[in-house]
């Protein structure tokens, strides 16, 4: 029972932070594609 209860709390904690990385990510990929049309970077 309690390695049962250990494994679900496990179990949310790695989806929560599976769930925090994709919305980073997307943060990311966002503003990157916003810098580029707005030209915030000079091109090389």
């Amino acid at each position: 029972m309690t390695t049962e209860i250990k494994g679900l709390t496990a179990g949310v904690a790695y989806q929560e932070f599976t769930n925090r990385g994709i919305l980073i990510a997307l943060v990311v990929a966002i503003l990157g594609g916003a810098a580029k049309l707005f030209v915030f970077f000079p091109n090389p």
